[in-house]
This record gives structure tokens, sequence and C-alpha cells, in this order.
């Protein structure tokens, strides 16, 4: 079934890549700032995972997914910038998902759905609780993750997917330095962002 939705996130050229790690960029140290269209990012992403989500309980045929999948897509980044607190909650809730993702393909979890969807709702509930911190938070991870992706794509000589985008589980068995390198670029990119932004508010 997710077939035809890989395929078509599949295999973006080097110009395409570029824009993609400049728009992380901007969300990693301006994400504050940028706040509407940041939301109705969030909600676009949050949107896509849960129609494709849903597409499988439903057992979608192969040929209706992408549609499903973008129409959960543009419901979620609509209601996002309309409703403030719910795409606080769901930008929150694409960094937990993001980090939760990471941690349980690390941990070698049984249940790896369980660990990034708790991990999302407890960044969507920490999000509305300490919106400014968590969102500068949450846009500082967020935009570091897809720059460096991209980055390490563009180095790499590789087409990037922009399903990797989405996708925490950066395998621990896929290279151990380049995985090490990886999450390393990734941390010091997003305190640095973290950093820029808080500063920016006092």
């Amino acid at each position: 079934m997710g077939n035809t939705v890989v395929a078509a996130l599949d295999g973006t050229g080097p110009l395409v890549a570029v824009v993609i790690m400049l728009a992380g960029l901007a969300v990693c140290f301006y994400g504050f700032r940028l706040l509407r269209i940041v939301l109705a990012l969030a909600g676009f992403a949050v949107g896509t995972l849960l129609g494709y989500l849903l597409a499988g309980l439903l057992g979608v045929s192969e040929d209706m997914v992408w549609i499903v999948v973008l129409l959960g897509g543009v419901i979620c980044g609509f209601l996002a910038t309309v409703v403030y607190k719910l795409g606080v909650f769901l930008l929150g809730a694409a960094a937990g998902y993001l980090l939760g993702s990471m941690i349980g393909a690390h941990l070698g979890a049984n249940l790896p759905l369980l660990v990034p969807i708790g991990a999302a709702l407890l960044g969507g509930i920490l999000a509305l609780v300490s919106q400014r911190a968590i969102v500068a938070l949450a846009t500082a991870l967020s935009g570091s993750w897809v720059a460096v992706r991209a980055g390490a794509a563009l180095l790499g000589g590789a087409s990037l997917r922009l399903s990797d985008l989405f996708d925490g589980a950066l395998a621990p068995g896929s290279g151990g330095a380049a995985s090490v390198g990886f999450l390393v670029a990734w941390g010091l990119l997003a305190l640095a962002g973290a950093l820029v932004q808080l500063r920016a508010r006092k």
C-alpha cells in the first residue's frame, strides 16, 4: 500500500535538497519569528502521517493513498494556522515524534510505534504548558534535523528522499561513524538554533 507514497516522495534532485536545507536552517534559527509558517508546516507533517496511518487502517487502495495523505496534511496544516493552540500542540507533537522515533530505534524497542506516539503526545502537551521555550526548542530540533538530513544527502552525493525527513529512525547499523557524526551535527545545530531563538526573545 505504501509503495505509491514512498515512490512519490523519493529521489529529489540536488536543487530541491538545497532549498530544503535552507528552509530547515530558517526554521532552526528563526522558527519563533516564522511561527505561523512553522505551524502550518508542522500541521501538514502531522496530518500526512495521520493520513497515512488512517489509509492503512481503512485498507485504502494504492491509487487513493496519496490523496488521503495529502488531504490529511492540508486539513491539519489549515487548522494549525487557524487554531493557534492546536498548531502549537502539533508543533510540539512533531518534534516529540521525531525524538521518540529516534530513541525507539536506537533502544531497539519492541513496540516501535508506541515510543514515538507517546513522545508526540508529551511534546504536544509540553508545548501548550510552556509555549515560548518549547516552540523555540521544537523548531530548533525540527529545523536542524531537516537541514542536516538534506546536507548529508548533498555531501554524500545521494538523492534526498522526502520520506527520510519524517523518519527519525537513523538506522543504528547503517554505518557507526556516519551515524554518530550525523547525531553530533544535529545536536550542535539544534543547540545553536535554540540559543539564538531564546536570546533573541530576551
